[in-house]
């Protein structure tokens, strides 16, 4: 199987364990941005942008690792829009409740 998972930096680490135990498994990453270090200009942005976006269009699954960045909400959209499954995943049971908690997850 090949698959993307997309997040922030602030999530490398995780981001790293996941795409790790997956390809010690026998699944293949399309693309590995953790390698990779932050970029600010735009030649950059767009080569990578290109590079994920192809990732992302030829992987079977997508792993979205909550909270997220806006370039991940790009990439979701670009599974969506290719219907590409999408698993979300968040390691830090904080963010269920914190300040990054969805509204959507309250109960009134």
């Amino acid at each position: 199987m090949n698959f993307y998972t997309a997040s922030s930096f602030r999530n490398i680490e995780d981001v790293r364990f996941i795409n790790d135990q997956l390809i010690k498994r026998g699944h293949h990453l399309t693309y590995d941005w953790t390698q990779s270090e932050r970029v600010d200009t735009t030649a950059a942005l767009q080569r990578i942008g290109h590079l994920e976006l192809d990732a992302v269009q030829s992987s079977d699954c997508m792993i979205l690792v909550l909270p997220a960045g806006k370039g991940s909400h790009v990439e979701l959209g670009i599974a969506l829009a290719n219907q590409i499954p999408i698993f979300l995943c968040m390691l830090d049971p904080t963010s269920w409740t914190g300040s990054e908690a969805s509204r959507f997850l309250s109960r009134r």
